[in-house]
This record gives structure tokens, sequence and C-alpha cells, in this order.
């Protein structure tokens, strides 16, 4: 609007934001550039209290199962609550006086800024079978050959052929989930009001034994194979 020419009294009326807001915006952007006109500048703030030594070993601290340090909680994973807390029982007698009151946020300020989580946990894959290479090399080429099959049948397939009958062959993919618990509500669901806000489920339920999930899908057609059937029959007593 002030390239258009427009006054600041004119752009006040027009956007309701004050005129020292419009000058320090337009300022910034002669300044700056349009990309840091739309944020807010970085401000100097106060002075870091806490040392780089100090923060390191806080890190080392969060990168260190809490069971193989001496005096914290005999637990794999550390929570940012118990971490602070081994933080200002020791920080003395590593010589870091600076960290005897510091909070929670700090703590976990020091850690996001280098990306590091110990209160969160991700899964990961060891690999245990010496085969795996050779064995994932087939898989490979396994969908690597369905990929070839799918662009050799495509116009056959339009005219309504099945790509499976015009190559002679089927692949399926398999998998099973065994042991599902299989649970049931005592009471009834309420649902959401303004008092509650969201939808509410009571704490107890009632065990019904475990189900199996078992599934299977035709890589070249995409058809879902399922079956629904009763469990067997059991001698044992289901909970």
């Amino acid at each position: 609007m002030r390239a258009a020419d427009l006054s600041y009294a004119d752009i006040e009326k027009e956007v309701q934001v004050s005129t020292p807001t419009i000058a320090k915006i337009v300022k910034k952007c002669h300044a700056y550039g349009l990309d840091a006109a739309l944020e807010d500048l970085d401000r100097t703030g106060w002075p870091d209290s806490i040392s780089q030594e100090a923060k390191v070993w806080v890190i080392s601290l969060a990168c260190r199962i809490p069971d193989t340090v001496p005096g914290a909680p005999r637990t794999q994973q550390w929570t940012i609550s118990e971490l602070t807390k081994y933080v200002h029982q020791h920080c003395v007698e590593q010589g870091f006086l600076e960290l005897q009151n510091v909070q929670r946020s700090t703590v976990w300020s020091i850690l996001n800024d280098r990306a590091i989580k110990p209160h969160r946990m991700k899964f990961y894959q060891v690999r245990k079978d010496p085969d795996f290479e050779p064995k994932a090399k087939s898989v490979l080429l396994v969908y690597k050959r369905i990929e070839w099959i799918l662009q050799w049948t495509r116009d056959q397939v339009g005219e309504g052929y099945r790509a499976d009958e015009l190559c002679g062959e089927a692949f399926l993919s398999y998998d099973e989930k065994p042991g599902i618990q299989a649970i049931g509500n005592i009471a009834p669901d309420l649902a959401a009001s303004p008092e509650h806000k969201c939808m509410a489920r009571d704490y107890e339920y009632r065990r019904l034994g475990t189900v199996s999930v078992l599934a299977g899908i035709d890589l070249l057609t995409g058809e879902v194979i399922g079956l629904v059937r009763e469990p067997l029959p059991t001698t044992a007593p289901v909970r």
C-alpha cells in the first residue's frame, strides 16, 4: 500500500494497524527485504549465563542411558524432569554452579538446540541375519519384475484382460499380526458436550480374548484377499 502511494493514515484505517507499526514494517522492508519485514528481527536478549562447558555436560548426560550414569534413575530413558533433577544434584561437584537453579524449560532448550530428544523413542532394526542382503535383493527383484509385468500388460489390461492371466503368474504379499487383545466397553461412550469438549470412554473394559489379523494382497491386480470366520475352539479358558 505504501508502494501505491497511500498515506500512513489511509493504511492505518484500512488494515487497523497503528502508524508506528506501519512505519516499522516499511523500514524493515527497506533495510532487510520483504522476508525480514514479515518476521520479527532477532533480539539480543539477556546474555547467556550458562557456559558452553555446562551445556556440553547436560548434552553428554542426555546422550547416555540413565542406567549407566551413577546416581541416575535405574531406567533406560531420561525424562526432561529427571534429567533436570540430576543436573541440580550433581552440577556443583562437576563445577557448573550456574546450573544449580536451572529450569526444566532451559534444559529442554539446551537439548532442543541440538535436536536431542532423550524423552522420545524411535525404533530401529538390528541386522542379525548374515544373509540379509541377498534376501533383500531377491525381494526387490520380485517387485521389479511386477513393475515390468504391469508395464508390459498395461495396454491389454486396459482392454479387459488381467495381468496375472497374461503372464501366467501370481504374486501375493501376505502378513499377519497375531495375539491382538480384543476388549469391549462396560459402559457406553459419551458424546462430546460443551462441558466435556470431546467424546468420553469409561476406563474399565472387559477382555474378550485375543484375535489375529491375517491379510494378503494380489500385487498384480490390487485385490485384497480376506477371510472372516469364527475362531477355532480352544480348551484353554478365555480371560
